[in-house]
């Protein structure tokens, strides 16, 4: 037996330098972990294959500080030290002074119910809290490190990761090819993927220049994100490979949506990516979501394969067929002056609609600042919403555009696009009694938190300059109109059921 497995067979309760309330070792494919009741402590197993070498101590040594930095970046209250074990009077001590034995990365214990995979198969998951994951990871998103001098994200390496997951070898598998799904299941997904790849060469390289690939988190889905003091934190970022941590920011978060959705949970699995894109306003990803959540999809449909979890295997499958086959695109133009309810009840549309949005006080700012009111202004702004809807309808996505578009001239264009894409365009036309639409600005002030600087002076404005949207003239050129109260309790699902009902929505993807 090697010293490692050895090591973490023998420690006991005088082993670690605090109480332990109680001892468990537990396996993973690569590592041990010991669990004492505050801490865990993690070693990894000596091991050599093909995508890992913890062969020796100092490779060992040096994967738990890769560990402990990769996994900082997320959870730093989780991710604590790398510390020692030596051997102190014939039995293994964490932590002790002398030559080092072998390296374990110390963590925070905390109960496995506590992981979102485990969450989503009973307790209360809120989109709210999916959409705040979503802004986190595009916060670390934005801050990760750029390949900007590596291989790391070519066509060619996304290319062969994409196909080699295709096919088990013997070794990994004795059935071969036929655990991860049957051959008519998996030439079909095979079949798609290389024609996407085909499609989509110039927009991966494009967006590899362009610094899209960055050191992400590399294996992000529902398993490894846990509930630590109300926020939720992802963990156990891929250390043992750069290859599949170096990644487009876009097969990042493609892989958690996907999750998501193989837990049959759309409404998160949009929420989180909507607080995703208004972070980090990379609308361009969207061609490539489909494609990554896939490939991912095959990723974890392989790894139940090999653990023989027949059922999940076959949910990531399902999953897989789903996303290649997709949904009608469909544009919808939320309409009405500032604190007409717009993004309130843009909001709840998300989750509801399977949809994406896409905000102008929200790309005002990130264009120009805050404070920034010109005709030139909105000009770039309406300009920014455009490029964004034809990114999400080339995507086949619905996609919820949240400008005012009091002027009939800012309507046209999505008209034109609607149509020339053959794609269905709803405007929602919202409004509430003047009182409630001065009450409502007068509490955002005092909030301070809401992306719009609408004032009284502004909303006034708007009420003296805004053209009627002329339904009848919008119908005859394939639009419909929903007009909504926001200021009546049952607006929500009032709108909800009628945009269902329009868009004739029977599935989310």
């Amino acid at each position: 037996m090697s010293a490692a497995p050895s090591i973490a067979e023998r420690l006991g309760a005088a082993s670690f330098p605090h109480p332990v309330e109680r001892l468990e070792l537990r396996e993973t494919a690569i590592s041990w972990l010991v669990l004492t009741g505050a801490y865990v402590y993690k070693i990894k197993k000596p091991l050599h294959l093909d995508y890992l070498d913890a062969s020796s101590l100092e490779r060992r040594r040096f994967l738990c500080e890769e560990e402990l930095r990769l996994n900082r970046r997320f959870a730093p209250e989780l991710y604590l030290e790398v510390v020692p074990i030596v051997e102190v009077q014939g039995r293994p001590v964490i932590g002790a002074g002398g030559t080092a034995l072998e390296y374990a990365v110390r963590m925070r214990q905390f109960a496995q119910s506590d992981e979102l995979a485990q969450r989503l198969a009973g307790a209360p998951v809120t989109p709210e809290e999916m959409a705040r994951l979503g802004t986190r990871l595009g916060e670390w998103h934005e801050t990760a490190p750029a390949a900007t001098d590596q291989p790391y994200g070519s066509f060619e390496l996304v290319s062969s990761q994409v196909l080699t997951n295709f096919a088990l070898s013997d070794a990994e598998s004795p059935a071969g090819r036929d655990s991860l799904g049957n051959e008519p299941r998996l030439a079909a997904l095979e079949a798609w993927s290389r024609e996407q790849l085909t499609g989509l060469r110039t927009l991966i390289e494009t967006r590899r220049r362009q610094g899209r690939v960055r050191e992400c988190h590399g294996d992000l889905h529902a398993g490894n994100v846990m509930c630590w003091r109300g926020d939720w934190l992802p963990f156990d970022c891929l250390e043992f490979e750069p290859r599949l941590r170096w990644i487009d920011v876009a097969s990042d978060v493609a892989f958690l949506f996907m999750d998501l959705l193989a837990h049959q949970r759309a409404d998160l699995a949009f929420a989180f990516l909507n607080g995703w894109l208004e972070r980090t306003g990379d609308y361009g990803a969207l061609p490539l979501l489909r494609f990554y959540a896939v490939y991912r999809a095959l990723v974890r449909a392989k790894v139940d394969a090999l653990r023989a979890e027949q059922r999940r295997r076959g949910e990531r499958l399902a999953t897989a067929e789903r996303l290649t086959q997709g949904v009608s695109a469909a544009l919808i133009l939320m309409h009405g002056v500032s604190a007409s309810g717009k993004s309130w009840l843009s909001a709840r549309l998300i989750p509801a609609l399977g949809a994406i949005r896409v905000r102008s006080d929200v790309e005002r700012q990130r264009l120009y600042g805050s404070g920034a009111y010109s005709a030139a202004v909105d000009d770039a702004t309406y300009g920014r919403l455009y490029d964004c809807a034809q990114q999400a309808i080339a995507a086949g996505l619905r996609i919820i555009v949240d400008a005012t578009f009091l002027q009939a001239a800012r309507r046209r264009p999505y008209l034109q696009l609607a149509s020339s894409r053959n794609c269905p365009l709803l405007v929602i036309d919202c409004h509430a009694p003047a009182k409630v639409l001065e009450a409502r600005i007068a509490q955002r002030g005092r909030d301070a938190r809401d992306p719009s600087e609408a004032d009284i002076a502004v909303l006034r404005r708007q009420l003296a300059a805004a053209e009627p949207l002329q339904a009848r003239g919008l119908a005859a050129e394939g639009a419909e109109v929903i007009d909504i109260d926001t200021s009546l309790p049952s607006a929500p699902a009032k709108l909800v059921a009628e945009i269902r009902a329009q868009l004739r929505i029977s599935r989310m993807v």
